[in-house]
């Protein structure tokens, strides 16, 4: 698979995903549902989504990224179930494969542990009767309360779900290496697979995020550079070319540029798979 797509913003009219797909020549894409110019969410009975599902046909994997508004790890969850649940229905209207999502910060308790039990219970309540919509948890950079930066904790996660068949997960390589795993060269990136083997499962991995990063080693922070041009430099390369992540679909999360820009560095990731 040579699934190469990229991270896509809408600033008025969800059909934006669609014009920059043409120009960009790729058939998958990622967005929020929101419009960054009001910071709301996107009229989903508008003509613009007539639009839009005409044009669905033309497309492969379309992923919903859930805003980071939604923390279903912490103490204080309300507005964190009544978003999530709004983004779900609107993924399934504009006929989304999947939804991925950040596990959240255990705000508001005393132990981690349980910002990870929150999240399980809501988790399991929310996608209990989902039939349609797959959802994909993904890796995060950050550290102290943050869930889901260490691999152990999607591990934790996955082995108290009700439904694990509707769950898979994404590897960010540039959240992996802000919090600490070097896989800026081979033998650590040999590490990280054998953990995500005694982890989560090569086999329940289902995204690539391929992401290059400016901060070092280890910071936690989470600021994307181009591809090649971080802290990760090549070994970009040589980590989408391993065997184990070689049949992964790709999206591109890149800092805003041009649209010459981006058409380079889908270029590049793609030179990588051929």
């Amino acid at each position: 698979m040579n699934t190469v797509g990229l991270h896509l913003r809408i600033s008025s009219d969800i059909n934006e995903t669609v014009r920059a797909a043409q120009a960009l020549e790729i058939n998958s894409f990622q967005c929020f549902l929101i419009d960054q110019l009001t910071n709301r969410y996107i009229d989903c009975n508008s003509p613009q989504v007539k639009e839009f599902l005409t044009a669905r046909s033309a497309y492969g994997n379309l992923y919903v990224h859930g805003s980071y508004w939604i923390n279903l790890s912490g103490k204080e969850t309300a507005h964190s179930i009544t978003f999530l649940q709004r983004e779900i229905e609107m993924a399934k209207r504009l006929q989304f494969n999947a939804l991925v999502l950040h596990p959240g910060s255990a705000t508001g308790w005393n132990e981690r542990e349980e910002g990870i039990e929150q999240f399980v219970r809501l988790f399991n309540s929310l996608i209990k009767e989902e039939r349609e919509l797959k959802f994909i948890l993904e890796n995060t950079a950050h550290g102290n309360r943050t869930i889901g930066s260490d691999l152990h904790d999607l591990k934790a996660i996955y082995d108290r779900l009700e439904h694990p068949e509707k769950v898979s997960f994404c590897i960010d390589t540039a959240h992996a290496f802000a919090f600490g795993y070097d896989i800026s060269q081979m033998e650590g990136q040999a590490s990280f697979v054998q953990l995500i083997k005694d982890t989560i499962g090569l086999e329940r991995i289902s995204l690539l995020h391929l992401n290059d990063t400016d901060e070092p080693l280890g910071t936690k922070k989470d600021k994307h550079q181009l591809l090649g041009q971080g802290k990760l430099g090549n070994a970009l390369q040589q980590f989408v070319q391993l065997k184990e992540f070689g049949h992964l679909p790709i999206v591109l999360e890149l800092p805003p540029m041009e649209m010459v820009d981006q058409k380079r560095m889908i270029s590049l990731a793609r030179s990588w798979r051929e």
